[in-house]
């Protein structure tokens, strides 16, 4: 549904990656068990994503011969080896790429770090060796300053 959804709002689709291994795609809870007010907790583990998702999964070359930008966020690295290395494919062929025009293609990553994945040093660790290839980086006043 979700697929046939993007198609008909014109979203390319064709490089979708389905799983007959996994059908769990993750899960949001809403929690306020603590009394600190409500808040989302994401159950990624043994997701479709999380156990499929590896370096070799998408041609990064050929998916990024045209876009004018790729996104990428600091939450992928952290979900495992597999999104790691597919996340690290992605951007090792962004710093290859141009866009559409001929141009460069640019990048922008969402640091949106998440302590329940992992500490700050080891998602900059993972960033840094890329930072030459980042457009645009964001994240928030507290992380840069942690930073």
């Amino acid at each position: 549904e979700v697929v046939r959804v993007a198609s008909t709002a014109g979203v390319a689709t064709d490089a979708v990656h389905r799983s007959d291994r996994c059908d769990v795609l993750g899960t949001l809870h809403v929690v306020d068990a603590d009394g600190l007010g409500p808040r989302p907790l994401y159950q990624r583990h043994g997701s479709a994503f999380c156990t499929t998702i590896n370096a070799q999964t998408h041609d990064w070359r050929a998916l990024l011969d045209g876009p004018r930008w790729l996104h990428l966020t600091g939450i992928t690295p952290a979900l495992g080896a597999g999104p790691r290395a597919a996340w690290d494919a992605a951007l090792s062929a962004a710093a290859e790429a141009s866009g559409a025009t001929g141009a460069p293609l640019r990048v922008s990553l969402d640091l949106n770090h998440r302590p329940a994945l992992g500490s700050l040093e080891s998602l900059w660790a993972a960033v840094k060796p890329h930072l030459s290839t980042l457009t645009l980086l964001i994240l928030s006043e507290p992380t840069l300053q942690a930073l």
